[in-house]
């Protein structure tokens, strides 16, 4: 399952990146800055931790305490960004060693990109929950660091105005391209440890689209779900303390599930079905097209002026209109073989965008009304007016008479 977020931590809503990180590593820190102790050493799933930093970054870099109250210390606005995490789900597929190394790659990545300080805290899945559910935090400095120490912020934290003069995309396309590399590395890792699973940054339209693309009719069916919903650290707690799942989140993320796996059990045998009811249908229209391709095409010697049916006669000893015929059977044969699935699927999708294009009846009545309307009316005006014009007309005396 695919999930990679992040967010910052600021100071407006009451957080502490000193705080975060004694949390994440199940460590006790003091913040020095408000002299508040966060002890979370009491605290189980943590399975590992390491913190990465550019190669010429001081010393400091390499100690929690030091690092976080560094980081606290160097901001001085009230609502300032003093951490942005990462939040990256771990594939079971692979073991504790490789889970490790992979969550490590990308803070490495992130290291390179933006010569910033990296947390890395390693957390297994917790009690009475998903036992799937390996993830990694990763906590980053706001700033860049080097061998005097914080310095300026790194170019995920400007503004996009400020990226946009110095010849960046958006901060929303970088946090995009992270997305995408995260699923590079972690597909990576599960084919070196020789498993067939994969995870996709891709929206569940994108995917599916791209079944259809490649001829994966199954696949496509079985994409067409919800996404499933992230339940969340609040929603979570209320449904322990209940042993039951009574938060909003929780019951749409467990009815999400459950769809997806009816959907995904049930999409082969949704596609065979739908190949089998639309292949008479795909099967007339196919001869169909034959039909008028041979009608306009009547044979390849009619620009000299030839007869069609001269055009068919033996040359040499060939067939000149079967050996066109064989050869268009070759070539549909062959683009069958490559995606037997192609053209049936072609024909589906065209035919439900010219179903959704074309008004239904009831709307053309409609239409055919709101244009009658106005002429109903003039007539109704002229009808009523015809009494009028007679009780004028004999009033005045009848019309003019000419001798």
């Amino acid at each position: 399952m695919y999930h990679a977020t992040t967010k910052p931590l600021s100071r407006s809503t009451g957080r502490s990146s000193v705080a975060a990180a004694a949390y994440r590593a199940g460590v006790k820190l003091e913040d020095q800055r408000t002299a508040q102790v966060f002890d979370f050493t009491r605290r189980s799933g943590v399975v590992a931790t390491t913190i990465l930093a550019p190669a010429d970054a001081s010393q400091f870099a390499r100690d929690r305490a030091s690092l976080w109250n560094a980081a606290e210390a160097a901001e001085k606005r009230k609502d300032a960004r003093t951490a942005r995490e990462w939040v990256l789900a771990l594939p079971s597929e692979l073991g504790a060693e490789e889970r490790a190394d992979l969550a490590r790659d990308f803070a490495g990545v992130l290291v390179e990109r933006f010569g910033v300080a990296v947390d890395v805290a390693i957390h297994a899945p917790s009690r009475g929950g998903d036992d799937r559910n390996h993830h990694a935090h990763l906590l980053c400095t706001t700033r860049m660091i080097g061998s005097d120490g914080l310095g300026e912020k790194c170019a995920l934290e400007l503004s996009d105005t400020k990226r946009k003069t110095l010849g960046l995309d958006s901060a929303a396309d970088e946090i995009a391209a992270l997305r995408e590399r995260w699923t590079v590395l972690a597909n990576a890792a599960l084919e070196k440890a020789g498993s067939a699973a994969r995870i996709d940054h891709r929206s569940l339209l994108a995917q599916q689209d791209a079944a259809f693309e490649r001829g994966d009719l199954a696949e496509a069916i079985a994409l067409d779900r919800p996404a499933q919903v992230h339940i969340g650290v609040h929603a979570t707690q209320m449904d322990r303390r209940a042993g039951q799942i009574v938060s909003r989140r929780g019951r749409m993320h467990e009815r999400a599930v459950a769809l997806a796996r009816h959907v995904v059990n049930s999409a082969a045998r949704w596609a065979h079905g739908l190949i089998d009811a639309m292949r008479p249908e795909a099967e007339a229209l196919e001869c169909a097209e034959i039909s008028r391709v041979q009608v306009a095409d009547p044979g390849p010697d009619t620009a000299n002026d030839m007869p069609a049916s001269a055009a068919s006669r033996p040359a040499n000893g060939i067939d000149l209109g079967a050996e066109r015929r064989r050869r268009e059977d070759a070539e549909k044969q062959k683009r069958k073989d490559e995606n037997p699935l192609a053209d049936l699927i072609q024909k589906w999708r065209t035919r439900a965008g010219d179903a959704r294009s074309k008004p239904d009846e009831s709307t053309q009545k409609k239409e055919k009304a709101k244009m009658a309307r106005p002429n109903e009316g003039v007539a109704d005006a002229s009808r009523q007016s015809q009494p009028q014009h007679r009780q004028e007309r004999d009033r005045d005396g009848g019309p003019e008479v000419k001798g």
